[in-house]
């Protein structure tokens, strides 16, 4: 009998991954321990090796696919089982709905040329897109992308129908959860305001996607009373994987479309409130309007012959993830940078007596390993620094758990080091070195990823003098490291020059002023000045 291979969770927090590469194909022998496909979140990379031995009878997903969690990617079974597949053409059997208008022979109204259907998305979201009826009921829908009026017209329908329950056939469903749409953004083509099967192909087609958590949360109701001012570019643009829209982007969503209802009722009581109702369900259509006329106008200006002076690339999901990270942080945030230096002579000192050591946990402690330690300790002294800024209260935790930026080649990665108050210097020195090389070779949990109370970033390497490092935001704090330059001071015997290392302070005015950031800058560094005695304590 065949077994299934399901798309595993990796971690709490992950909706769905990005199937990035298929290393075998239906048909071929699998044994124990061989990689079926790799596979890939917002911010790490897997490979899913088989459990047992066989042949791949099939693979229900392509490459870039985005695929829900736990949901099945592809089935091992016998020689004897594929030879069965082959005989059958490869087809995956499908359980039709006698309720929905089915492609067939004698309907060739709704049945592209030589149009076969198996399980795999792609295929199924191509032909059926191409697909939709020219009968009276549906003779005013076309296979353009969909328009803010489409997205309003199906938001209407969806709210018609009450409790987030859309009419919908069940192979419309069925593919709706394969592709991660959500039926409630599609223009019902069937009797009755009934979404078919073509109607979430098409929907797939415009874009309109949502990871199965968020489609949970709008069968639940999540965008109660703001169907009608919804606009294209509102829905259409999400954070997750393949721009899908995720849990956060949904109630992002919901937050904006009601500030812009408040704003426009708020118009509508000053003037004419019943153009203020109109404008407010046309709004996306304007939006959306005003946002290609822009680009044709930004199109047709561009000189003749200058096509080739650029490229697009398209963003790497990692790339997008932090560029909504960084945009919300400045955005939602008061920030404010102070920067001040200390005599690095004595961790110098102690990190070449570490070099010397004859134990490689000791020998391996950097200067980062000695700022990391010496920070865990010091925000125990002042929580307002380690801590959650939520709006209309403070998050003080009793433990540091603390992010730390690494580099990688795929972008910013901030894992956290949980519990960083209570290593040993040591301890913490191989445990960030661990988990940096996760995040460098893709390995990192999702999970580690996320948790941190405080930051440390480290742009000394590239001989940075100072910088304003970007809250990780709702942390109230995030300390950037600078280079080591030399400078000149007072001495017993006149002048005298010194190591001096630089320290940049970036807090969320909103959480805690001027004077106690600059008294916990003062604190780290006379503990990191006299870092032997903060190590015997």
């Amino acid at each position: 009998m065949a077994t299934s291979v399901i798309m595993p969770r990796q971690g709490q927090s992950v909706e769905s991954c990005i199937l990035s590469r298929w290393h075998k194909k239906p048909g071929e022998t699998v044994k124990t321990g061989d990689l079926l496909f790799s596979y890939e979140t917002d911010k790490a990379s897997f490979d899913e090796e088989a459990k047992m031995d066989g042949v791949l009878l099939v693979s229900l997903f392509n490459e870039n696919d985005d695929v829900p969690c736990l949901a099945e990617v592809c089935r091992i079974g016998t020689d004897a089982e594929w030879s069965a597949v082959s005989i059958s053409g490869g087809a995956v059997a499908d359980t039709t709905a006698p309720s929905e208008v089915l492609p067939s022979a004698s309907n060739p109204a709704v049945m592209p040329a030589e149009a076969t259907f198996t399980d795999a998305p792609e295929a199924r979201m191509s032909a059926m897109a191409s697909s939709v009826p020219t009968t009276a009921h549906s003779s005013s829908v076309s296979t353009a992308a969909y328009s803010s009026s489409d997205l309003v017209s199906g938001l209407a329908t969806f709210a018609a129908n009450g409790n987030g329950r859309p009419a919908i056939s069940p192979r419309a469903r069925k593919l709706a959860e394969k592709v991660g749409v959500n039926p409630a953004f599609a223009v019902p083509t069937g009797p009755e305001g009934r979404v078919l099967e073509r109607d979430i192909a098409r929907l797939s087609e415009s874009g309109f996607r949502m990871t199965p958590a968020a489609a949970a949360g709008m069968g639940q109701g999540g965008l109660s009373g703001i169907e009608g001012a919804i606009s294209f570019s509102d829905a259409a643009q999400g954070s997750g994987l393949g721009g899908r829209m995720t849990t956060a982007d949904l109630a992002s969503l919901k937050e904006n479309v009601k500030l812009r209802m408040t704003d426009m009722q708020e118009k509508g009581a000053n003037g004419n409130p019943d153009a203020a109702s109109a404008n407010m369900s046309a709004a996306g259509a304007s939006t959306a309007s005003a946002q290609a006329n822009g680009s044709a106008a930004a199109s047709s200006s561009t000189p003749a012959g200058t096509s080739d002076s650029f490229r697009d690339v398209p963003l790497p999901n990692i790339r997008k993830v932090i560029a909504k990270a960084m945009f919300q942080s400045i955005s939602t945030t008061c920030q404010l940078t102070l920067n001040t230096s200390f005599d690095a002579s004595s961790l110098l000192a102690m990190r070449a007596s570490f070099k010397q050591a004859v134990q490689p946990e000791a020998a391996g402690i950097t200067l980062t390993d000695m700022i990391l330690f010496a920070v865990s300790r010091t925000l125990l002294s002042h929580p307002e620094l380690n801590a959650h800024f939520l709006d209309d209260k403070m998050r003080l935790f009793d433990h540091v758990n603390l992010g730390l930026a690494v580099d990688t080649d795929r972008g910013l990665m901030v894992p956290t080091l949980f519990g960083a108050d209570r290593m040993t210097l040591a301890s913490l020195s191989v445990t960030a070195k661990a988990t940096a090389k996760e995040c460098q070779t893709g390995k990192i949990s999702p999970d580690k990823l996320k948790g941190g109370t405080f930051t440390i970033t480290n742009l000394g390497t590239f001989g940075i003098e100072s910088f304003t490092p970007v809250l990780n935001a709702p942390q109230t704090g995030i300390l950037g490291v600078c280079s080591i330059q030399t400078k000149v001071r007072d001495g017993k015997n006149g002048l005298e020059s010194y190591p001096s290392m630089g320290l940049s302070l970036t807090f969320d005015h909103r959480a805690l002023d001027g004077a106690p950031a600059a008294r916990f800058l003062k604190n780290l560094t006379a503990n990191l000045e006299q870092f032997a005695v903060m190590l015997a304590l």
